[in-house]
């Protein structure tokens, strides 16, 4: 099996800036989207997402995970405090794009995890 060297740094550099034990870096933006519900989301739950996505995500979340139950909190933008303010008991992850979408703004992911590090149980995973 080839390592990517860049790879492994990223999956050990992530947890120490952003309170979580562990790390999981995948090469498609689709993935991490249906990673979710494979993973670790079922009828009930929900996810707190940016406003700022690409279109396919942003239809994938409001038309695609509503057909399996599972909910979507948008947060207008990308503020910290917004994420954590939106997170309840049936919150299983807070999606983000490093880079949003149409907006172009850069998401500030380690002020977004350290505001969520209450919740323990909640993923983030993210397109880049």
């Amino acid at each position: 099996m080839t390592v990517n060297s860049a790879t492994s740094i990223l999956v050990l550099a992530i947890p120490q800036s952003m309170c979580s034990r562990t790390a999981l870096q995948l090469s498609k933006g689709e993935w991490p989207q249906l990673q979710l519900p494979l993973a670790n989301l079922c009828a009930g739950g929900n996810i707190v997402s940016s406003s700022y996505l690409y279109g396919g995500t942003y239809n994938h979340f409001k038309v695609t995970f509503k057909k399996f139950g599972i909910g979507v909190k948008f947060v207008h933008g990308d503020d910290p405090a917004g994420f954590a303010a939106a997170i309840d008991e049936n919150t299983k992850a807070i999606y983000v794009e490093s880079i949003g979408n149409p907006k172009y703004n850069v998401a500030p992911i380690p002020e977004i995890a350290k505001a969520s590090c209450a919740n323990l149980r909640v993923s983030i995973p993210g397109d880049n």
